[in-house]
C-alpha cells in the first residue's frame, strides 16, 4: 500500500485506500428511496466527507459503533469541498491503528513547554497556593496526563499537548498583567491561570480519538475542576477560608458569564483578568488555526468561520502569513 496521504493533501481525482476515524454516520435515502451512506471522515490534519453508494445497509450494519474504517474510493469535489466517493468499507480495530495518524499534536515543543511550567509553579510565592499547586503537579500521575491532555475537542487547542500550551500562555500573560497592574494579588491570579481549566483531565478522554467522558458531559470541566481544587484544599492543613473561596471562584468564573458556562459571574478583579486572558489566548488560537486552514481561496480573504462569526483579511498570500503569528 502507498505512503498515507492525509486529509489536507487529498487531491480530486486521486484514489485512496487506508484508514480514517469516523466523526459522524447516517443514513440517508436518495430520491428513489435507495439508501446510501454518508460519513465524516477525519485524521489529525481535518476532516472530509465520505458517501457510499452502494450496499449502504449492509455496509452501515459493519461499521456500526466502529471509531476506525478501511476505505477504498477517489476523491471528487461537491459543493466547493472534496468528497471520498466510496467502493468499499470496512471497520479496524483501534488496536491495530496507528493512532499518531489520528491525534494532532501541539505544534510546540512538549519539553519546552513543561520547562516554562515549572518555571511558572516556582513564580507562586504564597505558600498556601504554593502547597495546592503541588498537591497537583506533584503527582506525576496527574502531570503526566496534564502534558498529555487537549484544552477542547473542537475548537481552540484542539489536540494533544494543548492543555498544557493553553495553560502555559495564559499564566505567562498573567504575569504580565500583575506587572502592570500591581493592585492584583499576582499569586491569586498566576495560581488560578495554571489551574484555571484543569478540569478538562477529566473532561475528555483522548486514546484513539478526541472526545467527551461521560463525566465531562454530564458536569463539564468547570464544576469538575472545582472539585478537584476543593479535593486537595481539603488536604492541605490550615488552608485560609477566604482564600479557597477566592481561587474556587477563578475557576468558577472564568467563562466570564453564566451564559457561557460559568455558574457564577465575576466578583473579583483577579476574575476578571484571568477570563480576558483566557479568553485572548482561546480566540487567537482559533484565528490562527482558521488562517492556516484558509487554503487557497483565490480571494484575500479566509472562508466564513462559523466559530468567530467572522472571515479574516489574508492579505497578498505570496507575501507570507500574516506578522501576527
Amino acid at each position: 500500500m502507498s505512503e498515507r496521504v492525509f486529509v489536507s493533501e487529498l487531491k480530486v481525482g486521486e484514489h485512496v485506500e487506508q484508514v480514517f476515524a469516523v466523526r459522524d454516520r447516517i443514513l440517508r435515502e436518495r430520491r428513489d428511496g435507495i439508501p446510501f451512506l454518508k460519513l465524516r471522515l477525519a485524521d489529525k490534519t481535518g476532516e472530509v466527507d465520505g458517501v457510499l453508494w452502494e450496499d449502504a445497509l449492509g455496509a452501515n450494519a459493519r461499521i456500526v459503533n466502529q471509531e476506525f474504517v478501511q476505505v477504498k474510493g477517489r476523491v471528487e469535489r461537491y459543493q466547493r469541498s472534496n468528497s471520498i466517493n466510496i467502493s468499499r468499507i470496512e471497520a479496524v480495530p483501534p488496536e491495530g491503528v496507528n493512532t499518531r495518524f489520528f491525534l494532532p499534536e501541539t505544534p510546540r515543543s512538549r519539553k519546552e513547554l513543561w520547562r516554562r511550567m515549572e518555571e511558572l509553579l516556582k513564580g507562586v510565592q504564597n505558600r498556601h497556593l504554593s502547597a495546592l499547586l503541588t498537591a497537583f503537579f506533584g503527582d506525576e500521575a496527574f502531570a503526566t496526563v496534564f502534558r498529555e491532555a487537549p484544552a477542547a475537542k473542537r475548537f481552540h487547542h484542539a489536540y494533544l499537548g494543548g492543555l498544557l500550551e493553553h495553560s502555559v500562555a495564559v499564566a505567562t500573560m498573567a504575569e504580565k498583567v500583575a506587572e502592570q497592574y500591581p493592585e492584583l494579588d499576582r499569586d491569586l491570579l498566576l495560581a488560578g491561570a495554571i489551574l484555571h481549566d484543569v478540569g478538562k483531565i477529566r473532561e475528555y478522554k483522548f486514546r484513539t480519538s478526541i472526545d467527551y467522558t461521560d463525566e465531562g458531559r454530564l458536569l463539564g470541566h468547570i464544576v469538575i475542576g472545582d472539585r478537584m481544587v476543593a479535593g486537595k484544599i481539603a488536604g492541605i492543613p490550615d488552608f485560609p477560608e477566604e482564600l479557597a473561596q477566592k481561587f474556587r471562584h477563578l475557576l468558577l468564573a472564568h467563562h466570564g458569564e453564566m451564559e457561557y458556562g460559568s455558574p457564577v459571574s465575576i466578583r473579583i478583579p483577579e476574575a476578571f483578568a484571568l477570563h480576558f486572558l483566557d479568553n485572548l489566548d482561546a480566540k487567537l488560537n482559533t484565528v490562527k488555526s482558521v488562517i492556516e486552514h484558509a487554503g487557497e481561496t483565490g480571494t484575500h480573504w479566509t472562508p466564513y468561520d462559523r466559530r468567530l462569526g467572522r472571515e479574516f483579511f489574508l492579505g497578498e498570500r505570496d507575501k507570507g502569513p500574516p506578522t501576527l503569528f
